[in-house]
């Protein structure tokens, strides 16, 4: 995702000589799998401790009857509510399928149910979004009511009178109805019976928007992103094709007359009919913007009160109309939501509103508004005339790792960059970048900490958006300052058998008490017919400043999280790759040769090592090694597709250790899991964490509490 952005100062790395030859030698065989046994399952309470913003929302919308209630979903980490009109947020992913969370709607009929729809289908909740039970018809491989992010602004839609009466459009392009509430579905065919598509050819004609008219429930509209708006006048059964743009993202009827209907029409920008849509008039909305206008709300209680939004790229704006529509006055800066929100702290006291994804009015209130979208949450409470962000505790952010320093806790973030915390978690501050630049802002993955003297050290890893070159970052000052470093790495952004097709600087690891010496990973294999000598393994003797290519390299160069140095032996590494030449890789000599140790699984995201030096692999299951990779042993039961990922150790008891499982995809399937015997048993303590697949687990000593990152952050007493 992109978003308003950041810059700050740049430092970092450079070496000493990685060294020569490299002898491959085969591992041994891994022991067999114990038998899957029984995992036992313990009650988790954690606790959520990020910060709020990042990524994408993409619904919302307001309770019918509360007019302090607010919900909303995103693209990342599933479903919010709030009890304070957005000034604080709760994540509500209690048994939801997946956390691409596109579209919600709740009704007047039933004003405590809830509806969302996802990347794999519709869940329902009759609490509040306390709970979600998931429609079973509407998942992959059945109906596949599922919604897409460009194209699915208000996909679903509720009967005003019946409850059990609800309308789904899906990313395929077609539209259904329940009238059980949604345990059963029948097609309408809108636009006419709708081919299967060729295996393999993905559809561009998405239903993107259902409406009811409030006050004539039998009036139904359907849009679509290819093939225009439709009418029905008996609830569904025969439909009509209107004469607006072939592409309409949303519709929507006046609460007080059926005849009034508009329609947002993106690049077409805005239509009016007052005829139930049988004609249609293009609105002039503003003289010079040209946004392609996503969405229109009209006021439920106040006739002739109209809000529309619309983006230039990823500039939103919104748009207010006092008069139905013959004028409008626009709005687009936003109070950024510090501390809530800490990312950008310099960027000044108004920022651009980013794109604009969906906007609920509070039915009770004429002039408060919320939009979600891009990076900051925005709420008015006068009409639209002043914005400010409120995204505190709607956290959205990809966490790419954690590590703790003298009660400081720093996290690095894919989009948002170095964060610390002085309090656990309470609140936070933005390290790098402070504002927007090209050099910097971007996808952060690695940090690493030490004592230097009395003063704190800080390197981390950045692959900026814009500059296309990956690069390092140091800090000599705790933070106060950065200095950027380039001295050693690729000019280019190799994209050779890489993990995302392009290069990434996901490893970093550090020599125990000797803060010069780090190792660097990056993906990416060498083009020797292009002279280019791809990502790698890279080392800095002088604490980041440069850095020099190993000598040579592991065999398998598709990388993730898996570089960390042997704490009983400072010139032995260990390196997990994917695909080809996957598995560990094993160097004794501060990566100047390297042996392939671990071949039992060709996919290994993550390697750890404790503090005796023994090696934790992992892959659909946990390995352990304790005689530096010869031989291996199997210490999880796991069968299916979920990956290990997250890997931690108590460094006081190394008996003691939590793994964290994931799907490489949106759905809410993963898991969390403990043991204290080295493995002999396990148990599940994913508990009522809200996202639960995190890919960074790491264990703070000092507060014997077990972190957890990915989308989010959260922690456990452990």
């Amino acid at each position: 995702m992109i978003v308003n952005r950041i810059p700050l100062a740049a430092s970092i790395l450079l070496l000493a000589a990685c060294g020569a030859p490299v002898a491959e030698q085969r591992p041994a065989v891994p022991a067999p799998a114990p038998a899957a046994g029984a995992i036992s399952q313990e009650a988790t309470a954690w606790q959520s401790v990020g910060w709020g913003g990042g990524a994408f929302y993409y619904g919302a919308a307001w309770h019918p009857t509360d007019t302090d209630t607010l919900y909303m979903s995103g693209d990342c980490a599933g479903a919010y509510v709030s009890g304070n009109k957005g000034v604080t947020w709760s994540l509500a992913n209690a048994g939801i399928c997946d956390y691409a969370a596109l579209s919600l709607v709740v009704g007047p009929a039933a004003p405590d149910h809830v509806y969302v729809m996802t990347a794999r289908g519709v869940c329902k909740s009759t609490d509040r979004m306390k709970t979600w039970q998931v429609l079973p018809e509407t998942e992959p491989g059945r109906l596949n009511i599922a919604c897409t992010k460009a194209g699915s602004v208000r996909p679903i839609a509720l009967d005003p009178r019946d409850p059990a009466v609800v309308y789904a459009g899906s990313l395929t392009g077609r539209l259904y109805k329940s009238v059980d509430g949604g345990a059963t579905w029948s097609e309408l065919p809108y636009r006419g019976e709708v081919a299967p598509l060729p295996p393999g050819k993905k559809n561009e004609d998405v239903l993107s928007s259902v409406a009811v008219a409030p006050t004539e429930p039998s009036l139904v509209f359907a849009a679509s992103t290819k093939s225009g708006l439709f009418r029905s006048e008996d609830a569904g059964r025969t439909w009509t094709a209107l004469e607006a743009p072939k592409k309409v993202l949303h519709v929507v009827v006046s609460a007080t007359d059926p005849d009034d209907v508009w329609a947002a029409c993106g690049e077409d920008g805005i239509r009016h009919s007052s005829d139930r849509g049988r004609t249609w008039a293009a609105v002039a909305f503003h003289p010079t913007l040209k946004p392609a206008m996503r969405e229109i709300a009209l006021h439920p209680a106040k006739p002739g009160l109209i809000y529309a939004i619309g983006n230039v790229g990823w500039s939103g704006h919104l748009f207010r109309s006092a008069d139905n529509g013959a004028t409008w006055s626009e709005s687009s800066r936003v109070k950024p939501g510090l501390p809530g929100n800490p990312t950008l702290p310099q960027e000044g006291a108004l920022q651009p509103l980013s794109f604009a994804a969906n906007i609920t009015l509070n039915p009770h209130a004429a002039d408060e508004l919320f939009i979600a979208g891009n990076w900051r949450n925005v709420f008015s409470a006068d009409g639209g005339t002043t914005l400010e962000e409120r995204s505190t505790g709607a956290d959205n952010t990809c966490a790419t790792d954690i590590q703790f320093l003298d009660g400081r806790t720093y996290v690095t973030a894919m989009d948002e960059g170095l964060l610390v915390s002085d309090n656990g978690g309470a609140e936070w501050r933005q390290l790098l970048p402070l504002k927007w630049n090209k050099e910097i802002s971007g996808h952060f993955w690695r940090v690493r900490v030490a004592k230097v003297g009395d003063a704190v050290r800080i390197v981390t890893t950045s692959s900026p958006w814009d500059s296309q070159l990956n690069r390092t970052f140091r800090s000599d000052d705790g933070g106060a300052t950065f200095a950027m470093s380039r001295d050693g790495l690729p000019d280019y952004l190799p994209k050779e058998n890489t993990m995302w097709g392009r290069s990434y600087v996901r490893a970093l690891a550090a020599v125990p008490g000797n803060p010069d010496v780090l190792y660097l990973g990056m993906d990416g294999d060498a083009e020797p017919a292009k002279g280019l000598p791809g990502g790698g393994i890279f080392r800095s003797g002088d604490g980041g400043r440069t850095w020099k290519r190993c000598a040579t390299q592991p065999g398998g160069l598709r990388m993730y999280y898996g570089l960390v140095v042997d704490p009983t032996d400072t010139k032995r590494l260990y390196y997990s790759a994917c695909k080809s030449g996957g598995g560990i890789w094993r160097s004794d000599d501060e990566g100047a040769t390297w042996q392939h140790v671990f071949t039992g699984e060709d996919w290994s995201f993550n390697v750890e090592v404790t503090p005796s030096g023994a090696v934790l692999a992992g892959g659909k299951n946990l390995h352990r090694s304790t005689d530096q990779g010869r031989t291996w042993t199997q210490v999880t039961p796991f069968t299916g597709d979920q990956t290990i990922v997250g890997i931690a150790v108590d460094p006081g008891d190394e008996k003691r250790m939590w793994i964290s499982r994931t799907t490489w995809d949106s759905s809410s399937r993963g898991g969390i899991y403990a043991t204290s015997d080295g493995g002999a048993t396990w148990r599940e303590i994913t508990g009522d964490i809200p996202f639960r697949k995190p890919q960074v687990l790491r264990y703070n000593p000092a507060t014997r509490e077990l972190w957890a990152g990915w989308v989010g952050l959260y922690k456990t007493k452990q």
